[in-house]
């Protein structure tokens, strides 16, 4: 997995299956509550 923050505060990730993923800037953000603890970043 590869992931590029941007000077303009957008990111950029690719991931382990090739798949290219754009993250705005005015995503603030999500969150997961993973109570099986399988959860990695």
């Amino acid at each position: 997995m590869e992931l590029t923050v941007r000077p303009s505060g957008s990111h950029r990730l690719k991931s382990a299956d090739g798949r290219l993923h754009v993250i705005p800037s005015t995503w603030i953000a999500i969150t997961i509550e993973d109570e099986s603890g399988n959860w990695t970043v």
